[in-house]
């Protein structure tokens, strides 16, 4: 009679202890299907946060768009609807002539959204737009004042569009422009060693 009473008892404790050890010795064997609930939630969220932005251009609330488009990368910088947003807030930047940050957003989908079908469009703005501040096209407006971007800022942007694409054909027109830029600065150090 004993035995029956302790019987169920027993079998729970090592229902428990059975449950207890699967997973434990590999660190959480769990964790990949909780993480990969909150990784479709997250996309989910930034899907629905990409058509409002889109939903706001579409009206003609550009800023408003603007900036729906970078609370998508910065919210959800993993998720692909982020290369999306990335590369809309750049060319809406591109769009009102806000041409450095525009730069720095399409280098964000180079770098990071290699896969995203805007990547040779990104690459290509970005090339236009780095050797329009090296020919002197793009100047600085600083309290409304037009200056001349600084020699080592363009050779960074120069830079950029020489390293995300070194075998195609920017690459050495860029690398060519960037000893061009130190050249007319007088520097013929950088100069020679650019063009080297």
């Amino acid at each position: 009679m004993r035995m029956k009473q302790f019987l169920p008892v027993l079998v729970c404790s090592a229902s428990v202890l059975a449950l207890a050890s699967c997973g434990s010795d590999d660190g959480g064997a769990d964790l990949p299907l909780a993480s990969g609930i909150a990784d479709q939630s997250g996309a989910a969220a930034a899907d629905a946060l990409l058509a409002k932005g889109r939903a706001y251009e579409a009206a003609g609330r550009k800023s408003k768009a603007q900036s729906t488009y970078k609370a998508v990368f910065k919210k959800y910088p993993y998720a692909s609807a982020a290369a999306e947003a990335r590369y809309a807030e750049g060319r809406l930047l591109d769009e009102q002539g806000d041409l450095f940050k525009a730069f720095e957003a399409y280098q964000d989908v180079i770098s990071r959204f290699p896969g995203s079908p805007h990547y040779s469009t990104a690459i290509s703005r970005q090339e236009a737009v780095a050797h329009a501040a090296a020919t002197g096209v793009i100047k600085n407006n600083f309290l409304g004042m037009k200056t001349r971007i600084s020699p080592d800022k363009v050779d960074k942007m120069l830079s950029n569009v020489r390293d995300n694409a070194p075998r195609a054909i920017s690459a050495p027109k860029a690398q060519f422009a960037i000893g061009r830029v130190w050249q007319q600065e007088g520097n013929a150090e950088k100069s020679i060693a650019a063009f080297q």
